[in-house]
Protein backbone atom coordinates (compact mmCIF):
# COMPACT_ATOMS: atom_id res chain seq x y z
CA UNK A 1 0.00 0.00 0.00
CA UNK A 2 1.23 3.50 -0.76
CA UNK A 3 1.95 5.80 2.14
CA UNK A 4 -0.94 8.26 2.22
CA UNK A 5 -0.96 11.52 4.15
CA UNK A 6 -3.93 13.08 5.87
CA UNK A 7 -6.72 12.27 8.23
CA UNK A 8 -9.75 10.19 7.22
CA UNK A 9 -11.91 10.30 10.38
CA UNK A 10 -11.81 12.09 13.72
CA UNK A 11 -13.67 11.21 16.92
CA UNK A 12 -13.63 12.52 20.46
CA UNK A 13 -14.37 10.86 23.76
CA UNK A 14 -15.40 12.98 26.74
CA UNK A 15 -12.75 12.47 29.44
CA UNK A 16 -15.48 11.74 32.01
CA UNK A 17 -16.33 8.58 30.01
CA UNK A 18 -12.74 7.35 30.12
CA UNK A 19 -11.94 4.53 32.56
CA UNK A 20 -8.52 3.08 31.70
CA UNK A 21 -5.90 2.62 29.06
CA UNK A 22 -3.48 -0.29 28.77
CA UNK A 23 -0.65 0.67 26.39
CA UNK A 24 2.22 -1.66 25.53
CA UNK A 25 4.95 0.62 24.23
CA UNK A 26 3.47 2.71 21.44
CA UNK A 27 0.60 0.30 20.80
CA UNK A 28 -2.75 0.17 22.57
CA UNK A 29 -4.22 -3.18 23.44
CA UNK A 30 -7.14 -2.13 25.62
CA UNK A 31 -9.19 1.04 26.01
CA UNK A 32 -11.92 0.89 28.63
CA UNK A 33 -14.77 3.40 28.60
CA UNK A 34 -17.62 3.89 31.06
CA UNK A 35 -20.86 2.10 30.29
CA UNK A 36 -22.88 4.12 27.79
CA UNK A 37 -19.85 6.14 26.64
CA UNK A 38 -19.90 7.22 23.02
CA UNK A 39 -17.36 8.06 20.38
CA UNK A 40 -18.57 11.27 18.74
CA UNK A 41 -17.46 11.82 15.15
CA UNK A 42 -16.34 15.25 13.99
CA UNK A 43 -17.36 15.35 10.34
CA UNK A 44 -15.04 17.40 8.16
CA UNK A 45 -14.31 18.06 4.49
CA UNK A 46 -12.22 15.31 2.93
CA UNK A 47 -8.56 16.13 2.38
CA UNK A 48 -8.60 18.95 4.97
CA UNK A 49 -7.70 16.87 8.05
CA UNK A 50 -4.19 16.72 9.45
CA UNK A 51 -2.55 15.37 12.63
CA UNK A 52 0.77 16.72 13.83
CA UNK A 53 2.70 15.53 16.89
CA UNK A 54 6.16 16.95 17.53
CA UNK A 55 8.25 15.92 20.56
CA UNK A 56 10.02 18.76 22.36
CA UNK A 57 12.82 18.05 24.84
CA UNK A 58 12.49 20.30 27.91
CA UNK A 59 14.21 20.49 31.29
CA UNK A 60 11.32 18.44 32.69
CA UNK A 61 11.29 15.71 30.04
CA UNK A 62 9.65 15.32 26.67
CA UNK A 63 6.49 17.25 25.83
CA UNK A 64 4.46 16.22 22.79
CA UNK A 65 3.02 19.20 20.94
CA UNK A 66 -0.10 17.76 19.37
CA UNK A 67 -2.40 19.45 16.88
CA UNK A 68 -5.24 18.24 14.71
CA UNK A 69 -6.88 20.57 12.20
CA UNK A 70 -9.72 20.26 9.72
CA UNK A 71 -12.45 22.25 7.99
CA UNK A 72 -16.05 21.62 9.01
CA UNK A 73 -18.27 22.46 6.00
CA UNK A 74 -21.73 24.00 5.73
CA UNK A 75 -22.03 25.30 9.28
CA UNK A 76 -25.33 26.83 10.26
CA UNK A 77 -27.32 27.45 13.44
CA UNK A 78 -27.96 23.72 13.96
CA UNK A 79 -24.36 22.49 13.53
CA UNK A 80 -22.26 25.58 14.20
CA UNK A 81 -19.57 23.67 16.04
CA UNK A 82 -19.06 20.30 17.72
CA UNK A 83 -17.86 21.92 20.97
CA UNK A 84 -20.15 24.91 21.55
CA UNK A 85 -18.27 27.82 23.05
CA UNK A 86 -15.52 25.69 24.64
CA UNK A 87 -12.00 27.05 24.61
CA UNK A 88 -10.52 24.16 26.59
CA UNK A 89 -11.97 20.72 27.15
CA UNK A 90 -10.89 17.41 28.69
CA UNK A 91 -10.97 14.92 25.82
CA UNK A 92 -9.39 11.92 24.27
CA UNK A 93 -9.07 12.16 20.49
CA UNK A 94 -9.22 9.22 18.14
CA UNK A 95 -7.98 9.79 14.60
CA UNK A 96 -7.93 7.38 11.66
CA UNK A 97 -5.39 8.41 9.06
CA UNK A 98 -5.36 7.57 5.36
CA UNK A 99 -3.00 4.63 6.05
CA UNK A 100 -5.75 3.15 8.27
CA UNK A 101 -3.66 3.70 11.41
CA UNK A 102 -5.78 4.53 14.45
CA UNK A 103 -4.23 7.15 16.77
CA UNK A 104 -5.44 7.72 20.35
CA UNK A 105 -4.27 10.93 21.96
CA UNK A 106 -4.82 12.31 25.45
CA UNK A 107 -5.12 11.05 29.00
CA UNK A 108 -7.34 11.81 31.98
CA UNK A 109 -6.62 15.36 33.09
CA UNK A 110 -5.31 16.47 29.68
CA UNK A 111 -6.93 19.65 28.46
CA UNK A 112 -7.09 20.38 24.74
CA UNK A 113 -7.22 23.94 23.45
CA UNK A 114 -9.98 24.37 20.88
CA UNK A 115 -9.80 27.20 18.34
CA UNK A 116 -12.50 27.77 15.76
CA UNK A 117 -12.69 30.36 13.05
CA UNK A 118 -15.39 30.93 10.46
CA UNK A 119 -15.20 31.57 6.76
CA UNK A 120 -17.60 31.82 3.86
CA UNK A 121 -15.02 29.93 1.78
CA UNK A 122 -13.96 30.47 -1.80
CA UNK A 123 -15.43 27.31 -3.33
CA UNK A 124 -18.94 25.89 -3.12
CA UNK A 125 -17.73 22.96 -1.00
CA UNK A 126 -16.35 25.32 1.65
CA UNK A 127 -19.29 27.72 1.94
CA UNK A 128 -19.96 28.67 5.58
CA UNK A 129 -17.15 26.48 6.84
CA UNK A 130 -15.33 26.56 10.18
CA UNK A 131 -11.62 25.91 10.62
CA UNK A 132 -11.17 23.72 13.69
CA UNK A 133 -7.84 23.34 15.51
CA UNK A 134 -7.46 21.21 18.61
CA UNK A 135 -4.07 21.29 20.31
CA UNK A 136 -2.29 20.37 23.53
CA UNK A 137 1.16 19.95 25.04
CA UNK A 138 1.02 16.42 26.45
CA UNK A 139 3.33 14.40 28.68
CA UNK A 140 2.80 11.26 26.59
CA UNK A 141 2.58 10.81 22.84
CA UNK A 142 -0.20 9.19 20.88
CA UNK A 143 -0.57 5.43 20.93
CA UNK A 144 -1.71 3.30 18.03
CA UNK A 145 -4.68 0.99 18.44
CA UNK A 146 -3.65 -2.47 17.32
CA UNK A 147 -7.05 -3.96 16.61
CA UNK A 148 -10.39 -2.33 15.88
CA UNK A 149 -12.66 -1.67 18.85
Amino acid sequence: MDNMGGLRKLYYIDADDFVSLDPAGNNLFELTLAEGATLTEIKFSQETGKISEVPDETDHGTLYNYEVSCIIPKCGPDNNTPFGNSKEKKLLLLGIDDNENIWLTGAPGSYFKIIQSGSTGTTAADINSRQLKISAALMTGSVFIVSPF
